[in-house]
């Protein structure tokens, strides 16, 4: 705070701003002074009442674009998909193949503003067009800050660690020897690989879906399997949401 206000040309020591701060926000800063910050709680109602879609850029130098889905409720993976690039019809054909799988559409469809999302946008909107709950029609989207996207962007840390970190170090290490030059033809090679990291991806999605979720003190949702809390939330206490089926 006071390296702000000295850029916004305010000439002011530390001591004062400290005082000031007590004075303006005493709660927060016992909070920060006890390191016992206020969260939010995350809601959520059973398997697909929301799910959050997100692409990751981090194979974006090498032409590869990874976009991927989370079920809110119980941590799936809905999918893990590399593609050529960040295209709204990409998105869209992975959302196509989810809902048909399962018959119908999720409550909710949390996104971030990009354009590759529109189109996903827009036929949630559609296929919850007739329901009759508070989150039919418009209001069964959230569009926000990618950073906020949490559930997705969490996960997007783990495939980093187990799956990413190989592929970037891979293509740095091939354009260090000569091998690999980012050009268009270059990228377009990388197609080639699709199946190959597809592959690695899937590995880490099914061990994801399979691993033990330890329970959190920041959210309300059980522990347990990703995939077991997805296909039997009953055991749980919780249910399927009846909006699935679309109308």
């Amino acid at each position: 705070m006071h390296m702000k206000s000295l850029d916004q040309g305010l000439i002011v020591d530390q001591e004062t701003v400290r005082q000031l701060m007590l004075i303006l926000d005493p709660i927060g800063v016992m909070q920060r002074k006890r390191r016992r910050l206020n969260r939010r709680m995350y809601f959520n109602t059973g398997p697909n009442y929301t799910w959050h879609i997100d692409s990751n850029d981090k194979l974006k130098p090498y032409g590869i674009v990874i976009n991927g889905c989370s079920d809110g409720f119980s941590r799936l993976i809905v999918w893990c998909k590399p593609q050529g690039n960040g295209k709204a019809a990409s998105v869209t054909n992975h959302f196509i193949k989810a809902i048909q799988c399962r018959s119908g559409c999720p409550t909710i469809v949390r996104t971030d503003m990009g354009v590759e999302n529109g189109i996903v946008q827009a036929m949630q909107k559609f296929l919850r067009r007739n329901h009759n709950d508070s989150r039919s029609g418009n209001n069964s989207v959230i569009c926000g800050d990618s950073r906020l996207n949490q559930r997705i962007e969490s996960w997007w840390n783990i495939l980093r660690k187990q799956s990413l970190q190989f592929w970037i170090d891979l293509f740095q290490q091939m354009i260090q020897d000569g091998i690999f030059q980012a050009t268009f033809l270059t990228k377009l090679g990388t197609l080639l690989l699709f199946e190959i990291i597809q592959a690695d991806l899937d590995s880490v999605v099914s061990v994801w879906n399979k691993h033990r979720i330890r329970k959190s003190a920041n959210t309300p949702l059980p522990s347990g399997k990703p995939a077991v809390l997805y296909s039997l939330p009953h055991l749980y206490g919780y249910e399927e949401n009846c909006v699935m089926q679309t109308q």
